[in-house]
């Protein structure tokens, strides 16, 4: 008899503990650590207790950023960032190496971490430029009295390399997590802190909760987008255009600086080609690309020298261009069609650069029923233009000018 009554209250107290939390439980926040104590005893005296633990974790969803740094940005968010560590081998069990603090393109100085860094959102970056990454999870945040870490990898697939990197927490009992990884052209060498790149490449960073497996966070960014001369009939790429970028204030070559900021990069290229800049690093350009990488903000103007056969700048409107085969195109009007357009602080700007083609495949055949005639005699004839093309052509002029002597009929 006296077993079955312990049993009974024994019952009654896992159903108290499970089926009626606390005030406090309700409102307990995430990464508290509640105690639950029962406690009980009967008429002999003899008293048992004993408490469970329970860690309060309130899933959230994920938000993944990519950030650039910017000296004087018009509006920057400010942005605590920490020594970035990174994974040195595929074994995430090994110590972690920690990266040197990031230096801006074109400096010899590295950021202060110790002060909170302006940082605008990016979409592109340029080779040789840090990636700065912001992670907001607040589940993530489950001791309020420290910084804590999150795992985030970061790729390119192009190249083949990967890096995995410790973000940490903003401030403690922030849930937001940041970090940074620096990129490089080059043979690709994973863990070891930088991702190798290429231009027009993507960038994809990666993130999955630890403790929910199905918030999982990804965000690309390009790297170095190139301009391509493009056939404004085919949409192909085409190479042999010279490509001048021109102060548009001024009329003069624009001053243009290599992928690390300071070396002289030539203000013409040609499209396909290849240059060098005043520190012998090559730039080797895809069939039709071109590129500048870094010029200062300021009003610019693209003037194109195009190859034989070809005419610039481009005739066709942005619809009938956008509709061709490799569309869409990276168009700015006028940008694209050798006005002048704004370079502004932040991501590479692209622009793509239509050129039409002298069209060899028209054919005017013009035609008379006679011979010979008299004056004051009716001469019909026939005027025929024909397109050997596959495509239709638009805004076709047909010009007939009779020669001296003869005159049109009215209505004929």
């Amino acid at each position: 008899m006296r077993h079955g009554v312990l049993k009974t209250l024994l019952i009654a107290l896992l159903l108290g503990l499970f089926c009626a939390p606390t005030p406090a439980a309700r409102a307990a926040v995430n990464g508290t650590l509640i105690t639950n104590t029962a406690n009980f005893s009967y008429t002999e005296g003899l008293a048992i207790s004993s408490s469970v633990d329970v860690l309060v974790v309130l899933h959230t969803r994920s938000t993944l950023e990519l950030f650039q740094y910017l000296a004087n940005p018009s509006s920057p968010e400010l942005i605590q960032v920490s020594a970035t560590q990174y994974a040195s081998d595929s074994d995430l069990s090994l110590p972690f190496a920690t990266l040197a603090a990031p230096v801006p393109v074109g400096a010899s100085d590295p950021l202060d971490l110790s002060q909170a860094l302006p940082l605008v959102p990016a979409t592109a970056f340029h080779q040789g430029e840090q990636i700065f990454l912001r992670l907001i999870d607040p589940d993530q945040n489950l001791d309020g009295t420290r910084m804590e870490t999150v795992l985030v990898t970061i790729g390119c697939s192009e190249t083949g390399d990967q890096e995995v990197l410790s973000l940490v927490e903003t401030a403690p009992n922030s849930g937001t997590f940041a970090g940074y990884v620096f990129t490089a052209k080059g043979a690709a060498a994973p863990f070891d802190g930088i991702i190798t790149v290429a231009s027009g490449a993507e960038v994809e960073a990666r993130y999955v909760d630890a403790l929910d497996g199905s918030d999982a966070s990804i965000t690309a960014v390009l790297v170095d987008p190139l301009g391509v001369v493009f056939d404004s009939q085919t949409g192909q790429p085409v190479n042999g255009a010279t490509i001048s970028l021109l102060n548009a204030l001024t009329g003069e070559a624009a001053e243009v600086f290599g992928d690390d900021g300071v070396s002289s990069y030539p203000s013409s290229v040609v499209s396909g080609d290849s240059v060098t800049d005043s520190s012998g690093a090559v730039y080797d350009f895809a069939a039709g690309n071109y590129r500048f990488p870094f010029v200062a903000p300021g009003s610019y103007r693209l003037q194109i020298e195009p190859p034989a056969g070809y005419s610039a700048p481009s005739a066709k409107t942005i619809l009938e261009l956008q509709a061709l085969p490799n569309a869409p195109f990276a168009l700015l009007d006028p940008g694209s069609f050798g006005g002048t357009f704004q370079v502004m602080p932040g991501p590479p700007l692209r622009v793509d650069l239509p050129i039409d083609p002298h069209l060899n495949a028209l054919w005017v055949r013009k035609s008379a029923d006679r011979q010979r005639v008299a004056s004051g005699d009716f001469v019909p004839y026939q005027v025929t233009v024909e397109n050997t093309l596959a495509v239709t052509l638009g805004n076709a002029v047909l010009s007939d000018r009779l020669p001296l002597g003869f005159r049109y009929q009215t209505g004929s």
